[in-house]
């Protein structure tokens, strides 16, 4: 969003009362679902991805997809991973991360 964007919804959001912020809370959590929904058509099972935890890069390939998060199997890193979808990067074969 552009600064004036910002400084427009700032003014709105000043003269809310309560009964708006839930309003829009309901409102911000539906484009939210919509965007992981949209994140996680990206991808179809047996995709490789890989995706970054705690510094470092992991690569698996997708074995479920959920409608906000991906499970990831990775081969020697134990059982799958849950991933939400956002966090997700397609990896062309033979340029996987090692973790």
């Amino acid at each position: 969003m552009l600064r004036s964007d910002w400084d427009a919804f700032s003014g709105l959001l000043d003269k809310t009362d309560g009964d708006d912020l839930t309003r829009m809370g309901g409102m911000i959590n539906a484009r939210r679902r919509y965007l992981d929904a949209m994140a996680a058509r990206r991808f179809s099972i047996g995709d490789p991805v890989d995706f970054e935890s705690r510094g470092k890069t992991y690569s698996g390939v997708v074995k479920k997809i959920n409608p906000r998060t991906v499970i990831v199997e990775m081969d020697h890193l134990g059982p799958p991973w849950k991933v939400d979808a956002s966090l997700l990067r397609p990896v062309k074969v033979g340029t996987r991360a090692e973790a």
